[in-house]
């Protein structure tokens, strides 16, 4: 991880993000953070090949995809499909506590079976640009509470391939 660009968007001159992952031999970013009015990294549209995951721990946000603004409050989680246009909006004069994991799919893609079957058939749906996950909801509120364990996780690959892949089972 590049610390220096914590906390800050950086960008290809496509506009695409250049994620900055905890390892760069393991293209995964976890990230125990928060957004306010003031922060650096909101309304910044962006994509990137990743998939972003984002829960909220307390309080009330939203994400900006595509142009759509979708409300996030405590306990919700968005899944933000690859190459899809992007963006957090505070919603609160308060911080606004979350947990977020950015990963390149090919995390996930252990044979080309697996690959083609279940993870290209969702990352090149142009029909699918989120889930939206509520706290109201049973699965809603397992993917949140195995959100809040993953910075736990930051330096052990096999933990973190582990539980992308209870996201999409």
């Amino acid at each position: 991880m590049i610390e220096e660009w914590k906390g800050f968007i950086q960008k290809r001159v496509n506009g695409s993000e250049m994620v900055n992952y905890n390892d760069p031999n393991f293209p995964s970013y976890i990230h125990r953070g928060w957004i306010e009015p003031s922060s650096t990294w909101a309304n910044d549209p962006h994509y990137h090949d990743d998939i972003e995951v984002l829960t909220v721990e307390k309080g009330c946000m939203a994400y900006s995809i595509n142009g759509k603004e979708i409300i996030l409050n405590t306990g919700d989680t968005i899944v933000v499909n690859s190459d899809i246009i992007h963006y957090s909006v505070p919603k609160e004069k308060d911080r606004v506590p979350y947990v977020i994991c950015v990963f390149h799919p090919r995390i996930l893609c252990a044979s080309n079976i697996v690959e083609s079957k279940y993870i290209k058939s969702v990352t090149e749906n142009n029909n699918i640009f989120y889930l939206h996950f509520k706290s109201s909801d049973p699965v809603g509120k397992k993917i949140h509470e195995d959100m809040m364990k993953l910075p736990d996780y930051i330096d052990n690959e096999f933990l973190i391939t582990k539980q992308y892949f209870g996201k999409i089972s």
